[in-house]
């Protein structure tokens, strides 16, 4: 029997609104997460969750929320459940008490490589595998022979800030630091040789920060705007133009390991020796041959693991340095006591800024604690997937939901913090450790906490030290003070870059 073109039509017009209107009720079930679970927060659009009320200024929002709903509430990215948990004694439950039952983090929206093989996203024995290969990389040993290297590069920086005080001009300290962060990771963790200090338009520059400043952007508003697509975009990603950049970066990455394995150059104490080797089995430390017990990682692994390593440290330790050099200029008594008791350090090391000298500057560690408890870097991403039904003090989470403690909101806390916003290193004169370990979490919290940590630290260190010990920070005209700080995509920065003057000191 021949079906008229109106039979057709009609069947089709059917067909479609009633897939809409199961997609619609499947939503509106998704989106009852919370309700049926106690858990309260702002009400969800259909399509996209509360994704556009955060993107508007994610602080101030996530401020206002939890003013509304308390220490623990919820929101939804499209039909993604995000629990959120201001609650120190919470949040040391989830992240290390109860570790194992919120051991991973959430699942990629678009699973692509090199990130899903990195330790970012790697789970159990695979995560366990790749965290002893990397581990090595940041002890107490290693972080003393790099720091000369760390130095090394913070003195390039200072060249170039020699020019701009001889003119008298004030220094974009944001790109400046950029330049030195890329840097100092390319030759510690890759030895790497680059040239991006001083040249704001050094193509590997470029690449890396379209990469950490654009790609959660893009792909976050791609994978929620089209949710029912989600999984094909993992095959469409390679024909995106965020794709182009990646492609760049892991090239440059590709390079670099094929010469190494080539054994073109001299072993080196980097990160990526170490994965070298743990691949190859040799099972041996990159720089002091000491047998290590570390089964093979794939190539993804190797890959991912340098270009998140690249592209992380990079933007959260620029950040975290530029923010640094702005406190210094807004607090000239901070500077002229770090200044001091650098000076005592010093001739006590025979004027070399080593490690060890810069572990005896207490004053300099109470000042990077504040900078990093005020400002810190990874500020509300700090996130596990619970992976099987838990009660925490009383709450009850469900297997599947994400969890998410947000940082800048513990920080500022004032039932944690006096007077939270107030820029005062004394609440570190005894160090970290007198605090709850949920209070301060600048680079996560538990097992799963940022590995290059220490690495970062000391970077943010050597800076201060190198810049003081030849020049004085100064704010000018072209300053933005207060400085306003903004998460709009995966870090926390300034809104416009910071820009400060910088005067020699005399002899």
């Amino acid at each position: 029997m021949d079906l008229s073109p109106w039979t057709v039509l009609a069947a089709l017009v059917s067909s479609a609104v009633a897939t809409v209107v199961l997609w619609v009720l499947k939503r509106k079930y998704d989106h009852s997460f919370f309700r049926r679970h106690g858990i309260p927060g702002p009400e969800p659009e259909l399509l996209l969750g509360n994704y556009k009320q955060l993107d508007k200024d994610r602080i101030k929002v996530m401020d206002g929320w939890v003013k509304k709903y308390g220490k623990v509430f919820g929101y939804y990215m499209a039909e993604i459940p995000y629990v959120i948990i201001t609650d120190v004694e919470m949040i040391k439950e989830c992240f290390v008490k109860q570790m194992n039952a919120f051991h991973e983090r959430p699942d990629m929206l678009i699973p692509v490589e090199p990130l899903l093989s990195s330790l970012l996203y790697n789970t159990g024995e695979k995560w366990k595998k790749v965290r002893s290969v990397v581990n090595p990389s940041f002890s107490s040993t290693k972080m003393k022979l790099m720091t000369r290297t760390i130095v090394g590069c913070c003195e390039t920086t200072l060249q170039v800030i020699n020019d701009h005080v001889a003119d008298g001009k004030a220094v974009n300290i944001t790109k400046l630091f950029k330049g030195l962060s890329l840097d100092v990771i390319s030759k510690c963790a890759l030895a790497w040789e680059v040239g991006c200090q001083g040249d704001p338009n050094d193509p590997l520059l470029k690449v890396v920060r379209s990469v950490a400043e654009d790609t959660e952007v893009t792909l976050v508003e791609g994978a929620l705007k089209i949710p029912a697509f989600r999984s094909a975009l993992r095959w469409v990603f390679p024909f995106t133009p965020i794709s182009k950049i990646y492609c760049e970066l892991l090239e440059r990455l590709r390079r670099i390991i094929h010469l190494r394995r080539r054994g073109d150059k001299a072993r080196t104490l980097d990160m990526l020796q170490l994965l070298l080797d743990a691949q190859d089995g040799s099972g041996r430390d990159g720089c002091e041959g000491r047998k290590l017990q570390c089964p093979l990682i794939s190539d993804d692994q190797l890959l991912g693991n340098c270009f998140v390593f690249l592209v992380a440290g990079y933007e959260t330790t620029a950040t975290a340095m530029a923010i640094a050099m702005y406190e210094l200029a807004v607090h000239p008594e901070e500077q002229d006591a770090i200044y001091e008791e650098m000076k005592e350090a010093l001739e006590a090391s025979g004027g070399e800024l080593t490690y060890e000298a810069m572990q005896q500057l207490k004053r300099l560690d109470m000042f990077v604690c504040e900078c990093l408890r005020m400002y810190p870097p990874i500020a509300l991403i700090t996130s596990r997937k619970c992976n099987k039904e838990t009660v925490v003090l009383g709450q009850h989470f469900p297997a599947g939901v994400n969890v998410m403690a947000a940082t800048w909101q513990v920080h500022h806390d004032p039932e944690v913090w006096s007077d939270p916003f107030r820029f005062d290193p004394e609440r570190f004169r005894d160090g970290v450790r007198a605090h709850h370990p949920g209070a301060f979490i600048p680079f996560g919290l538990g097992p799963r906490e940022c590995l290059g940590k220490r690495f970062s630290v000391l970077e943010i260190k050597a800076a201060i030290c190198t810049t003081l010990r030849k020049c004085k920070v100064l704010v000018c005209e072209e300053t933005a003070v207060p400085l306003k700080p903004v998460v709009r995509s995966l870090f926390l920065r300034s809104e416009s870059d910071i820009m400060l003057k910088l005067g020699l000191r005399g002899p």
